[in-house]
């Protein structure tokens, strides 16, 4: 075999290579979305929502939590877990017209352990002002930690004005 041959191979297996590494990343992704713990932990963000805005159900919601779970919430000041999470749901399920528009662009689901997955997103949170009717509307970022079927750990926090001068990578669905 010639040097030009030898190049040729050389360039060839490089190629080659190169199309694997990338795919196996590209695979791993759609391993991911095949993953059958992976949609079982998006059914538990999925069944939080409808608990939490369609059938208005503090109980509901409470038991999508594992019993050590801790909750953040947006407008609670203290770290809550046990009946306190219940107690939480229960100043939502009041609120008329609640209504959450999840982004379907700014979300990740990351496998953190073989039924351990970290799921983020920017949540579109709406309802209607008790006193006045009027609308209001909270842009709200969400992390749930998932274990099973279980919410472990829920963080919520309203998002942040940006600063300016700093860039956005989010869509602007919002």
């Amino acid at each position: 075999m010639n040097s030009n041959s030898k190049l040729t191979v050389g360039l060839l297996l490089l190629l080659v290579l190169i199309l694997l590494v990338g795919r196996k990343s590209f695979m791993r992704q759609k391993v991911l979305r095949k993953d059958h713990r992976a949609r079982k932990a998006a059914r538990v963000v999925f069944n939080f929502y409808e608990a939490v805005t369609k059938a208005k159900d503090p109980s509901k919601v409470a038991s999508l939590f594992s019993r050590d779970a801790t909750l953040v919430g947006t407008v609670s000041q203290q770290i809550r877990s046990g009946p306190q999470i219940k107690e939480y749901f229960e100043y939502f399920a009041k609120l008329p017209g609640l209504n959450a528009v999840p982004s379907r662009t700014d979300q990740t689901m990351q496998r953190i352990s073989r039924n351990v997955y970290l799921y983020s997103n920017f949540v579109a949170w709406t309802w209607n002002n008790p006193e006045d009717g009027s609308p209001v509307k909270v842009i709200a970022r969400m992390t749930f930690l998932i274990r099973g079927n279980k919410i472990v750990q829920l963080h919520s926090s309203s998002m942040p004005e940006r600063p300016m001068g700093l860039s956005s990578n989010t869509k602007g669905i919002y």
